[in-house]
C-alpha cells in the first residue's frame, strides 16, 4: 500500500506461456541505493511470485519515512531478500534475508523507542547514541518474520537479542540484552542478567519490561 519510486530502470521482460520474468540489466535505484535481482510471476488467476533481490547503500531514513511515516531515523542499509508466495495472500509469503544498517540514529524507530528510554535511565543520553551497525538474519513464514539474532552496536552499548514480528496481526515479541561498553560495562558484567528486556505489543507501540522481574 505504499508508492515506491524506481529510477534508472532498465529491465528485460520475458513472457513465455504463463510465466513472466523480469531481469534488470543493471542495478535499479531505490531509496537512493541500488537494487538488483530477479522476479518471476505466474500469470494465472491466483498469481504467484518468486523474488530474489539485494540492496546496497540505500537510505534507511527514506525507507522508514515511506512505510512508517517516520522522518527521524537515519543511516544506510545493505540487505537481501529471497521470497515466494501469492500476491493476494500476504500470509503465503515465505523466504529469508539479511539486513545491515550502518551509521544510523535508530532510537526513533518505533520498536526501539521505549527501549531507548530504558537505556537513558542507566546512563543519561545513552539511548540516543548513534549505532555504528545493526544487523540481523531473518526467516519469513506464515505471516511472521523470525529474527534468530539481532545485533546493534554503538560506542556506548550493544543490544543482542532475537525475536519475531507478525506482520499480519502487527504483533511484536522480542528479547534483547543490553551490554554496556567501556569501563562501566566491565563493572556491570556480573549483573548482565538484570539488563535483559522483553518487548511485546505492536510495532508502533512496543512495551519493554525487564525479564528478571
Amino acid at each position: 500500500g505504499r508508492m515506491l519510486t524506481l529510477k534508472d530502470l532498465d529491465v528485460d521482460l520475458t513472457i513465455k506461456g504463463k510465466n513472466l520474468s523480469l531481469r534488470p540489466r543493471k542495478p535499479v535505484q531505490l531509496f537512493d541505493g541500488r537494487i538488483n535481482g530477479k522476479l518471476d510471476v505466474t500469470l494465472v488467476e491466483n498469481t504467484d511470485y518468486k523474488a530474489d533481490f539485494n540492496f546496497q547503500k540505500a537510505d534507511f531514513g527514506k525507507l522508514m519515512k515511506t512505510f512508517f511515516d517516520n522522518d527521524k531515523v537515519s543511516g544506510n542499509f545493505d540487505g537481501a531478500i529471497r521470497v515466494n508466495g501469492f500476491f493476494k495472500d500476504m500470509k503465503s509469503m515465505s523466504g529469508e534475508g539479511e539486513l545491515t544498517i550502518r551509521n544510523g540514529i535508530l532510537y526513533p524507530i518505533p520498536i526501539f523507542g521505549a527501549l531507548s528510554e530504558v537505556l537513558n535511565s542507566m546512563i543519561p543520553n545513552m539511548g540516543y547514541s548513534q549505532a555504528d551497525q545493526a544487523k540481523t538474519h531473518y526467516l519469513i513464514e506464515d505471516g511472521v518474520v523470525n529474527m534468530d539474532k539481532i545485533d546493534v552496536y554503538s560506542t556506548a552499548f550493544a543490544l543482542i537479542g532475537s525475536g519475531k514480528y507478525n506482520f499480519i496481526d502487527d504483533d511484536v515479541n522480542m528479547s534483547m540484552r543490553v551490554n554496556i561498553r567501556g569501563p562501566i560495562g566491565i563493572i556491570t558484567f556480573p549483573f548482565s542478567k538484570l539488563f535483559e528486556y522483553q518487548g511485546t505489543g505492536s510495532l508502533n507501540d512496543t512495551e519493554w519490561k525487564p525479564k528478571a522481574f
